[in-house]
């Protein structure tokens, strides 16, 4: 009930027996500055009006009303970073010996978990847009299964090509030892 309290950095929710983590990943940190950034900026807007409005004469008489309002609208600014900093630290993409797993916080009380074996994988596309992104390694993958079974699209990663690469070998070390036989080990 409570194994959050009782599990290792390498360990996760529904982590099969004998899993190993390989890599755990989540957004770039430019994905979490920018919602962020304009949150700091909408800070300012009550003070800015104050300048505007603190000197006319009616102000006196609505004050009180205005740092109410000031007061509440910042509490919803709270919330926002809050639900920001939530979602960019619960949306995580594990990568382990036998598949990759997407947990997907989308809202307060929602999330989504996606998996997919690593076996399925057929390929792999790296997409990287923009001087930016080139510039702070930060990109798209897009993984393609074998069958009917869905492509995962994995947005603003951090150092997509390392990512790549881990999972490429990941997959070949479960392909290995998937044809070992295990009768003569």
């Amino acid at each position: 009930m409570f194994d959050i309290f009782t599990a290792s950095e390498h360990s996760f929710e529904k982590q099969l027996p004998g899993e190993t983590t390989i890599l755990l990943t989540r957004k770039h940190w430019i994905s979490f500055y920018f919602p962020i950034a304009v949150i700091v900026i909408l800070v300012l807007l009550p003070f800015i009006i104050y300048v505007l409005i603190g000197s006319l004469s009616w102000y006196g008489a609505i004050s009180p009303f205005y740092w109410f309002l000031a007061i509440t609208y910042f509490l919803v600014l709270w919330n926002l970073i809050f639900y920001n900093i939530m979602i960019f630290v619960l949306n995580t993409i594990v990568v382990t010996d036998r598949r990759i797993v997407e947990n997907r916080q989308l809202g307060f009380f929602r999330h989504a978990v996606s998996e997919m074996a690593l076996n399925r994988i057929q390929d792999i596309t790296i997409n990287v847009f923009g001087v930016v992104a080139e510039f702070l390694k930060f990109g798209d993958i897009e993984i393609q299964t074998a069958g009917e079974d869905k492509n995962f699209i994995f947005r603003q990663l951090p150092n997509p090509r390392a990512i790549k690469d881990a999972i490429v070998a990941a997959k070949a070390q479960n392909l290995r030892e998937m044809s070992v036989d295990p009768v003569s080990g």
